[in-house]
């Protein structure tokens, strides 16, 4: 029998909370993506009596960065409650996690990933045609004949506003994933942002998220990615290295931020996330945290990362991310949820 909850309520039960250190701490998410509360740990009882289901509307799913000064007092808060140094380790640990800097943990202890690039725990290097290509738009053409040549079909890809390197690590995790995945349904992928193929997008309104993606169900090969262009090459970065710190993704970086969208794509056309919610639930209260929404959604936090905890869309594509960037590093529950979708996908695409 799990213990009774003695922590006092979040500051606004309206919005995504995790509870960390001693405190509740508000997560950068997705918010105004327009996901279905269908698609949350728990369902909305309007759209159930209405007959709604998730598969009858067409979804964006968003990567949220995790804003800086969260990090840090998070960051404070788990040195003081842990026994941490500043960098978020287990002062004097000396155990290994898959992670870059000896074993060194995140603030949810997790393997500390780099946003690097080639780098012990971070993404792989643009292959070489990537690396050959010099100019954003040379990027993204070969990122787009690439794509066709292992899907069978055009994809159009515009990287429009993104640094060369962005694009570059994009382009790579975008081909990474297709590669593994070639049956899937991305039709096209763009910017929005300054320079950007279009300067907005509805589901982003406030620039809060680094990517997003039009998930339709009605149709064959027409998901939509979209790569935000804001802040340019300096802030994403410094925003990825925030991430790796704080745990806010299981890969956070560009390449991570193209595998996790794909994930959506991959994902989304099953019934992969019913599957994966039941397994994280009965992980969740085995773990003596399935009380509720909030403890589900912190033991997600804890097992994958931060932003995995939003919901199963983003528990999937978080695990997915891991998986297929870290290998045979990924978290036992990313490894776990990607054997679920993997299996939805060979089922739906046999020989």
């Amino acid at each position: 029998m799990s213990q009774p909850d003695t922590r006092p309520p979040p500051p606004d039960p309206a919005k995504p909370y995790i509870w960390i250190g001693g405190q509740w701490w508000l997560v950068a998410t997705d918010t105004s993506d327009g996901v279905p509360d269908s698609l949350e740990f728990s369902t909305d009882t309007a759209d159930d009596a209405a007959g709604k289901t998730a598969w009858e509307r067409d979804v964006h799913h968003a990567l949220g960065l995790v804003d800086t000064a969260t990090r840090d007092a998070v960051l404070e808060a788990l040195a003081k409650a842990q026994g941490r140094d500043r960098l978020g380790r287990f002062a004097g640990s000396g155990s290994s996690g898959g992670g870059s800097g000896g074993g060194a943990t995140n603030m949810t202890g997790g393997p500390l990933r780099s946003s690097i690039p080639g780098q012990p725990g971070g993404p792989p290097l643009p292959r070489a045609s990537l690396a050959q290509a010099k100019t954003t738009a040379q990027v993204a053409a070969v990122t787009s004949r690439e794509l066709q040549g292992i899907m069978g079909r055009p994809v159009p890809v515009d990287f429009s506003g993104l640094s060369p390197a962005i694009a570059r690590e994009s382009g790579e995790g975008l081909l990474m994933a297709a590669k593994r995945y070639p049956k899937n349904d991305l039709r096209n992928v763009q910017t929005y942002g300054p320079g950007g193929t279009r300067s907005t997008h509805p589901g982003d309104p406030m620039f809060e998220a680094a990517a997003i993606t039009d998930v339709h169900f009605s149709a064959q090969h027409a998901d939509e990615m979209h790569f935000s262009t804001i802040g340019g090459e300096k802030f994403l970065r410094a925003q990825y290295a925030s991430s790796a710190s704080m745990g806010g993704h299981a890969a956070p970086h560009p390449t991570g931020v193209a595998v996790h969208e794909m994930g959506h794509v991959v994902s989304m056309h099953s019934s992969a996330d019913i599957t994966s919610t039941n397994l994280i639930t009965a992980r969740a209260t085995a773990a003596g945290m399935g009380q509720d929404d909030q403890h589900v959604s912190a033991y997600v936090g804890h097992q994958i990362s931060i932003y995995g905890g939003d919901s199963p869309p983003e528990a999937m594509a978080e695990a997915f991310a891991d998986v297929l960037v870290n290998g045979s590093s990924a978290r036992p529950l990313s490894k776990d949820i990607h054997t679920i979708i993997d299996a939805y996908y060979q089922s739906v695409n046999l020989p």
